[in-house]
Parts: C-alpha cells; sequence; structure tokens
C-alpha cells in the first residue's frame, strides 16, 4: 500500500500543469527526454572545459562562448537553439532528431579543439 502511494505521488508530481516554463503539448516523458538532451550538451561542455554555471540560462552561456570566440561555439548556439525549441516552443523532436542531436553532441564532445581558457 505504501509503495502504491508513493507510486501515485511520483506520477503526480511528474504531471505538467500548463504555464510558460512548461507548454501543455510535452507530456512528462517528452519532456524528460528534451531536458536529458540538454543535459548530455552540458555534460560535453563541461568536458571541453566550458561548463554552464547554473545561474547562467542555457542561451546567455551559448551566446557567451559565441563573444569569447571559443572554437565550437556556433555549433554550441545551435544545439542550444534546438533545445530550446523543444523544450520550450512548439517543436517536437522525433526519434531521429533526438539521434541526430546526440550524435551531434558526442562529435562536439570528442572533437579535437582545444578548451578555452
Amino acid at each position: 500500500a505504501l509503495f502504491l502511494l508513493g507510486f501515485r505521488l511520483l506520477r503526480r508530481r511528474l504531471q505538467i500543469a500548463p504555464s510558460p516554463h512548461h507548454p501543455p503539448h510535452l507530456q512528462p516523458a517528452t519532456l524528460l527526454h528534451t531536458v536529458a538532451l540538454y543535459r548530455a550538451l552540458e555534460r560535453a561542455l563541461a568536458a571541453r572545459g566550458v561548463p554552464r554555471q547554473t545561474s547562467t540560462p542555457p542561451l546567455g552561456h551559448a551566446r557567451a562562448l559565441l563573444h569569447l570566440g571559443h572554437p565550437q561555439a556556433t555549433e554550441i548556439l545551435a544545439l542550444t537553439e534546438v533545445y530550446l525549441e523543444a523544450r520550450f516552443g512548439m517543436r517536437q523532436l522525433d526519434d531521429t532528431e533526438r539521434r541526430e542531436y546526440l550524435r551531434r553532441v558526442k562529435a562536439l564532445r570528442l572533437s579535437h579543439q582545444p578548451p578555452l581558457g
């Protein structure tokens, strides 16, 4: 009974109420997949020596890297924009687009460019 109550509470917590931060078109599973894409990008950025501080918005971080002349800033900005469109816009990524996003993140992480700094 306790397990069932915990499951119901978790399920309720994952339900997304319409708000400016969580568009109603995003189901909980879709939201989790979308956030996971950006988390992968954040891990790649940390591996490249340019982690995003939690106080810095994703787009602000990508634009700052572009301003600083980071050699991969254009790709970082493009990936960030795809994430923001999927997270807050009306664009849903299909399986092919998600795989392509992750492929691009992996290429970014494994590139031979020296980290900025």
